[in-house]
């Protein structure tokens, strides 16, 4: 890394704003030099030169140090959105690359948390393959806004470009995995939280500059990836310049240098060949010292006598959609995403739920239909669970007959797929959570249905059986974080249970993990699966460090 450019955002010693070039060797004897940045810093991009010609294999080595402020590296199964940026000169966007989680765990009950082996070495990922000729540089820089807060910001590093000539293997297999029309048979569910502030209580971003859209979203071009659902609506808070619900800033005025997100969205998708669907996520305000504006939730404070209500009448932080207001409501900040040329609109149904529970107009609709307090029930009672969903099902059919005021646009729905036997007869509706799938089915109030964190094969089988081609179901890869293998083997469980296409819960967290998403974005090809999961294990290595400067590191950094 010593090469790259310009030499004066280099320094062989620790310098503020400046990239420290440290020396290193690793056990097989290689050696070499690696450059960090501190986050914050604004340090600068630098630029790797390239003279290679032809097409190559590309793969990034990268020392995943601790976090400045503590251990936030391994805080979680997917721990961070990225602690280094790459682009080669001419690509649509920057990629993020984050620790690899999925591979070479030790067995600590399967997290990397105390994995202390990670300080002491380097993963090698598989970035993508491309022709280098003319390329000049690759472009390396550390993260930016809005990843720079606490808990998630971390150590720039960058340890070497290891790039391979294609061979005719390696040829014939870039050519088997080109996406075409076919394979695109893939959501990818973009959580907006960093936009927004996520539901802990950080703080919402503006971006101004359209390119921060471009790199959230290039990971996106080019591979399975076919419809991109963008959590739009998060309860009270858009991520648009809405007119009805809240944006963010302490009076809740637009700032005339704030790009509209989704806008900016719409026309990326555009310009690359992507449906968009704005997603919509029913949740209720932070209580008690949660004050960020994703908790204020000012229509709920508003209208507290619409809240969900226990069987003993007290409330809970949700909206309840047994209220044809708060129905509308929802609509109305729907009607707004969909104003903005979106090609559909989603429902996020395995968050928030239930959706009703024993609120006024629950109640009286059930004593006049069956003689009975529903207080006095069992939550498992079927008329109960039965008369709860319809409710949810009221709802859907609103938003579909809102959609096709646009002829064209598509609803999507994404609901807990695990099955319940709540109907007695041992079936597999998700009828717990509100959700009727089987008259969802039957009505056609969707176009696609994503059940996620997972679904048993039986349940999908049945619904398929149901739809007769009048649905898609893409189900949702989940855990986040896994080896390529095990995605490979999981989607093709799925696509053997007859599942149309598959979807990724939390999708701007799964590029930044290269090894693995260099899998998941082909996992459109359900005929070249075996292709993949034989290509797989070769996108990850990991390297171990003799050196990291002066230090002899399998002794080192044990503790720091």
């Amino acid at each position: 890394m010593s090469r790259c450019e310009p030499a004066a955002a280099l320094a062989r010693e620790r310098q503020r704003g400046r990239w420290r070039l440290v020396e290193y060797e690793t056990m097989d004897g290689i050696k070499g030099v690696m450059a960090y940045a501190a986050p914050g810093e604004h340090t600068p991009e630098i630029r790797l030169p390239v003279s290679l010609r032809g097409p190559h294999r590309i793969f990034v080595g990268i020392n995943y140090t601790r976090a400045p402020h503590g251990d936030l590296l391994h805080h979680s199964e997917w721990p961070i959105y990225g602690q280094v940026q790459l682009a080669l000169e001419g690509d649509v966007g920057f990629t993020r690359f984050a620790l690899e989680v999925g591979w070479g765990r030790t067995p600590n009950k399967g997290r990397v948390g105390k994995d202390s082996e990670i300080y002491r070495s380097m993963q090698e990922v598989y970035w993508k393959t491309a022709d280098l000729t003319g390329v000049g540089h690759i472009v390396v820089r550390p993260m930016e806004e809005p990843y720079l807060e606490a808990g998630v910001q971390q150590i720039a590093n960058i340890s070497y470009v290891r790039c391979e000539p294609l061979d005719a293997a390696a040829e014939a297999t870039r050519r088997a995995l080109q996406s075409t029309p076919e394979t695109k048979r893939m959501a990818l569910l973009w959580c907006s939280g960093m936009l927004s502030g996520h539901a802990m209580g950080n703080e919402p971003y503006h971006p101004t500059d359209p390119a921060w859209i471009r790199h959230e979203l290039a990971p996106f071009v080019g591979n399975d990836i076919g419809l991109l659902v963008f959590e739009a609506v998060r309860g009270n808070l858009c991520c648009f310049h809405t007119k009805v619900g809240d944006i963010g800033s302490p009076d809740d005025r637009w700032h005339d240098e704030w790009l509209d997100p989704l806008v900016e969205a719409v026309k990326f998708c555009r310009q690359h060949g992507l449906k968009i669907a704005a997603g919509l996520r029913m949740m209720g305000p932070g209580y008690p010292m949660i004050d960020a504006p994703i908790a204020r939730a000012r229509f709920y404070w508003q209208h507290p006598e619409w809240a969900k209500r226990t069987r003993d009448g007290m409330p809970c932080t949700n909206l309840s959609i047994a209220f044809p207001e708060v129905r509308q409501y929802w609509l109305s900040l729907l009607r707004e995403t969909l104003e903005r040329g979106v090609d559909g609109v989603h429902l996020h149904l395995q968050r928030s739920q239930p959706f009703v529970m024993f609120e006024e107009p629950v109640v009286s609709s059930f004593q006049k239909k069956f003689g009975v307090d529903p207080r006095t029930l069992p939550d498992e009672d079927p008329r109960l669970v039965q008369h709860k969903a319809d409710f949810l099902t009221q709802f859907l059919r609103e938003v579909r007959a809102l959609v096709d005021e646009r002829p064209g646009r598509t609803v999507g729905v994404t609901f807990y797929g695990e099955p319940h036997k709540y109907d007695g007869q041992g079936g597999f509706h998700p009828l717990r959570y509100n959700c009727d799938v089987d008259r969802w089915i039957d009505e056609e109030l969707a176009d696609y249905l994503m059940p996620s964190p997972a679904v048993v094969p039986e349940a999908l089988r049945a619904w398929k059986a149901r739809a007769q081609g009048r649905v898609k179901f893409w189900v949702d890869m989940q855990p986040r974080t896994q080896d390529g293998v095990k995605h490979v083997q999981q989607a093709r469980g799925y696509y053997e249970a007859g599942a149309d296409g598959l979807a990724l819960w939390d999708g701007e967290r799964r590029p930044p993990h290269a090894s693995e998403w260099a899998v998941v974005r082909h996992l459109g090809h359900r005929d070249q699966l075996d292709l993949l999961e034989k290509e797989a294990p070769g996108y990850y290595r990991r390297v171990h460090l003799r050196k990291l400067g002066p230090f002899y590191a399998p002794e080192s950094f044990h503790d720091g």
